[in-house]
């Protein structure tokens, strides 16, 4: 029984050691190697095999594809604390209009991210590219009183704690987008305050690299059950809506509009 244990504990770690991991590739090949060769050091032994051949393997074989499923796409990466496939686009700086194209472009979204995520993520990209990368683009803009996350309209709170010092203070106007904040020495002055707002065409420090997500995590992917009747489902964060054909409407275009002539 102390055997089962440690494996159970072994495959545990595993799972936890996979969330911490970046570069999801090699998260995948490393994790089937590593899997390969303990089950088969552990039925090798005779003494074991018993044991091993048992309820016990096909929990760590379901341990496994659970962890394996939630890995990100080649060149994408996940942050501890989220479900989100983010990817850093570092070849050149962008305004933040220039970085929502892009992402766009791409097939994805401008990253929006939760509030407990945010230290965490700006950790994550400063251990991957160092002063690489000074600071990355984030979905939210300005309205006036507020930054707003622009897919969803949810503002951040002008206080939160998150904010750099002195940060939004008046510069939540249009002109202002959020960046996240990710050069070492903001880190080691400020290590809890990710969040600055800048001029969304560009700061004092030239305009800064795009941090896009996939938008279609489990959790996320509002267009999974196919909602829209008659039309495109496009996907949000928590929300989705529907491109309907000209012909119905209804918020799941499932409303047929009829004209007088019919």
């Amino acid at each position: 029984s102390c055997v089962v244990v440690r494996a159970v504990c072994a495959a545990r770690k595993l799972s936890d050691a996979s969330a911490d991991l970046i570069h999801t590739g090699y998260i995948l090949n490393v994790t089937i190697i590593w899997i390969t060769e303990y089950i088969k050091y552990w039925i090798s032994s005779a003494k074991m095999r018993a044991v091993f051949l048992s309820p016990c393997l096909v929990l760590l074989i379901a341990i496994f594809i659970t962890t394996a499923a939630n890995v990100c796409p080649a060149e994408f990466f996940m942050s501890r604390g989220s479900d989100q496939c983010f990817k850093l686009f570092k070849e050149r700086y962008r305004t933040w209009t220039e970085a929502n194209i892009k992402c766009k472009s791409e097939g994805l979204q401008l990253a929006i991210i939760s509030d407990a995520v945010a230290v965490e993520l700006r950790k994550n990209l400063l251990d991957i590219y160092g002063d690489e990368v000074n600071a990355v683009w984030l979905d939210a803009r300005g309205d006036g009183s507020n930054l707003v996350w622009q897919r969803n309209g949810t503002p951040l709170r002008n206080d939160s704690p998150l904010w750099w010092p002195m940060s939004p203070g008046s510069r939540v106007t249009s002109n202002y987008c959020l960046a996240l904040l990710v050069w070492k020495l903001y880190w080691t002055s400020h290590p809890g305050r990710p969040y600055t707002s800048h001029n969304c065409l560009g700061s004092s420090l030239g305009s800064h690299h795009t941090l896009c997500e996939d938008g279609l995590s489990e959790n996320n992917n509002k267009c999974k059950s196919r909602p829209c009747i008659h039309g495109t489902c496009i996907n949000g964060i928590n929300s989705y809506r529907c491109d309907c054909l000209p012909e119905y409407g209804g918020n799941n275009c499932d409303i047929k509009i009829t004209t007088r002539s019919e």
